[in-house]
């Protein structure tokens, strides 16, 4: 049993946690636009990635979002456009990004699942 509890708390330590330095590449899964009359468009997905800085995340283009709260494994980040919550399962990330388009009454919404980029 002591081995056992020994192995699972290594196997914990030794896992690869999201942090700062760490560049995602993602691909969105879904991407919809809801209309506040409840009409749902679905948008072309995307491929991108970005840099996660000790107060901001960088994505590729230059746009960012200051980070506003984060623990081990999940982290939230904002900015005028919108924001995102990321988190992190079995060394993959998610992001779940909403914004709103007043001027049309709608919200974006895309789920995308990235990977961390690894030196070997």
């Amino acid at each position: 049993m002591g081995k056992l509890l020994v192995l699972l708390i290594l196997l914990e330590f030794s896992a690869t946690h999201a942090g700062v330095g760490d560049v995602y590449y993602c691909v969105t899964d879904t991407n919809l636009t809801v209309t506040s009359k409840n009409q749902t468009t679905i948008n072309k997905t995307h491929k991108f990635k970005f840099e996660w800085q000790p107060t901001k995340i960088v994505f590729s283009g230059g746009y960012t979002e200051e980070i506003v709260q984060q623990d081990s494994a999940n982290f939230s980040a904002r900015n005028l456009r919108g924001s995102s919550i990321f988190h992190e399962k079995n060394n993959r990330l998610a992001r779940t990004f909403t914004t709103l388009i007043s001027s049309k009454g709608a919200v974006i919404v895309n789920f995308a699942t990235c990977e961390k980029f690894q030196i070997d």
